[in-house]
């Protein structure tokens, strides 16, 4: 056998060198692509399905107003939730009438801004079937210590597919 012929029978038996990559490693590295792909895809849709269930149907915010002093006394009006002067220790309870006017039930998620949030005691979150109308009591405590003043929030109440 000549010289030639025993040298290109040795690089047949030779494994591919690594810095050409074989047909099979580029087709690995296509189906690592296209699973990547898809993970994504199903990432993204996975995501906007959950973003659009969470997001509020209505949104509402309202001011809630009261004074901390000696006596007590008592506003009524419709712009915003007054809860009147009250005195340290005491306690004033409003309600706060919601209407589910969409033929799916509703959940209802409150809350309120940091300077209002440590007097009011409501409860986070209520379901509303369709139809259904709701008064949600509004609960505020005003501890012993609170100096006197006059105290102004907000409350959101954010309405989302229950």
């Amino acid at each position: 056998m000549n010289l030639f012929l025993k040298r290109e029978a040795k690089k047949m038996e030779e494994k591919p060198s690594e810095d050409k990559p074989s047909v099979y490693s580029g087709i690995k590295k296509s189906k690592k692509i296209n699973y990547l792909i898809i993970a994504v895809i199903l990432a993204l849709a996975l995501f906007s399905i959950w973003t659009f269930r969470l997001r509020p149907v209505e949104t509402r915010e309202l001011m809630v107003n009261f004074s901390v002093g000696a006596t007590p006394g008592i506003t009524v009006d419709t712009d915003k939730l007054y809860f009147g002067r009250i005195i340290p220790g005491g306690a004033v309870v409003r309600e706060i009438n919601i209407e589910n006017g969409y033929d799916y039930p509703l959940k209802l998620k409150i809350s309120a801004s940091p300077n209002v949030r440590e007097y009011l005691s409501i409860d986070q979150e209520y379901i509303i079937k369709p139809g259904e109308k709701a008064k949600i009591p509004i609960n505020i405590v005003i501890p012993e210590n609170t100096p006197y003043g006059d105290y102004e929030g907000k409350i959101r109440f954010d309405l989302v597919k229950a």
